[in-house]
């Protein structure tokens, strides 16, 4: 068929990749968390390096995968470098559902990124 796969991120150490993510001035917030590893608490949350090192303590007693490829939680990126305008969030409540935490944004606005 002619097809050729890539998978840039395949096989690179998870630590590095959310380090990357981190350190390239993104802002990510967890938007869904699954029980039993994750408490509510965790909804909206952002992602940094005090967060990642929790994530590590929840991957190495549980065994989940640091990134969430398995569903263990989802994120939202909120702001990054080569967004436009950042996404503010001014209201969301949290909801569970089958086993899970999510949140559901209730009010949001953009915001223009100064020059």
């Amino acid at each position: 068929l002619g097809i050729r796969v890539l998978k840039p991120l395949w096989e690179i150490e998870r630590r590095k990749l959310l380090e990357d993510l981190i350190s390239s001035h993104c802002k990510v917030v967890f938007s869904c968390v699954k029980k039993p590893w994750f408490s509510e608490n965790w909804v909206g949350r952002e992602l940094n390096l005090e967060s990642l090192g929790e994530l590590e303590k929840i991957s190495r007693e549980y065994g989940i995968d640091l990134c969430g490829e398995n569903g263990e939680y989802h994120t939202l990126v909120l702001d990054a470098p080569f967004f436009k305008e950042t996404i503010k969030i001014s209201r969301y409540s949290i909801d569970g559902h089958n086993g899970s935490f999510y949140m559901r944004v209730e009010e949001f606005f953009l915001e223009p990124k100064s020059s």
